[in-house]
């Protein structure tokens, strides 16, 4: 599968001058990212793929060698998003290499105007990388 050519609506400056073959934005499903909703990604790439969603504060990229890089920083929510620590964020791709990703928001007031990042992988191999998808609080 090629690019795709899709840049997410809250996409960064990253995705100016890198092509993805993966696609991740909002559901239309989602509710708005309060805290306390659960928000929801749309994601698309290889079929029948496992995937690996990660989340970050920030987008300067996170080098995976010949696969590319993916448009994260590697930071503490990073880090955390990976070792499983915000469920939801792994699964395997549908048939058509559609799928969803559930982020459940903590209800802490504290969260509104922040802002992060999300973006995901296929994997075994990684032959699939999807654009950020930036998300702020309201």
């Amino acid at each position: 599968a090629g690019p795709i050519g899709l840049v997410s609506y809250g996409g960064s400056l990253m995705d100016n001058y890198l092509a993805y073959n993966a696609a991740i934005v909002d559901s239309v499903s989602s509710p708005a990212p309060n805290p306390g909703n659960t928000v929801v990604f749309d994601l698309r790439g290889r079929p029948n793929g496992p995937f690996q969603a990660a989340l970050s504060f920030g987008n300067g990229g996170i080098p995976l060698g010949a696969a590319g890089i993916v448009p994260l920083s590697f930071d503490n929510l990073c880090y955390l998003s990976l070792i499983g620590a915000f469920p939801g964020l792994s699964g395997v791709l549908d048939a058509n290499g559609d799928g969803t990703v559930k982020l459940a928001i903590p209800k802490i007031p504290a969260l509104v105007g922040q802002t992060f990042y999300c973006a995901f992988i296929n994997y075994s191999p990684i032959d699939h990388i999807s654009n950020d998808h930036r998300v702020t609080m309201q």
